[in-house]
């Protein structure tokens, strides 16, 4: 289960995932379970028929590294230096990280609106990180516009921030929330 938070109270409104929150999300994806799942029995079955020692020891070699080589990208992105993923409000300005982005809003210089139209989910991910049900990074919407997405969880309602023609969407259950608090800062 992902680890969230929404903090409310004097300047402050966060909404944060640790690395440890990416790395759950991925590895509890049904699909990804039954990859590994499948490769390991293919790996016991050739260890049952196995006549010699020497062959069943790089079975056993090959199913120790497997689920280590094959998360390896994911463990590198989740743990690239960065703490925390998703955002924070404070001082008028919104500072986003969702890999490989970090970047620092002022949003009293920025178009913000809410909306639940379909034509801002994200299409295609050009550079970035997907784990379970969280999206981040440089995406193409289903508009054709290029945006940095942050996007966890089903949600339908998406707050655009057009800042000097960099378009940013985040999306979770709560997004209005964080629409409202804006709204009431600047």
């Amino acid at each position: 289960m992902v680890r969230c938070v929404i903090k409310e109270g004097g300047d402050l409104v966060e909404y944060r995932l640790t690395a440890f929150d990416l790395l759950i999300e991925k590895y509890t994806d049904p699909i990804i379970v039954l990859i590994i799942l499948a490769v390991l029995l293919s790996l016991f079955f050739c260890y049952r028929r196995a006549s010699n020692n020497r062959a069943r020891k790089v079975l056993v070699i090959l199913a120790l590294i497997f689920p280590a080589i094959f998360t390896a990208p994911e463990i590198i992105k989740a743990f690239s230096g960065w703490k925390w993923y998703g955002y924070e409000v404070l001082d008028g300005e919104l500072h986003l990280k969702a890999w490989p982005v970090d970047a620092r809003i002022n949003l009293s210089n920025s178009e913000i609106f809410l909306t639940d139209s379909s034509e801002w989910e994200p299409k295609i991910r050009t550079y970035g990180m997907h784990a379970g049900s969280i999206f981040m990074g440089y995406h193409i919407l289903k508009n054709g516009a290029k945006a940095v997405i942050f996007k966890h969880k089903e949600s339908r309602t998406f707050l655009v921030i057009n800042a000097s023609g960099q378009l940013y969407i985040i999306s979770h259950p709560k997004v209005d929330m964080l629409y409202r608090e804006i709204k009431k800062r600047i």
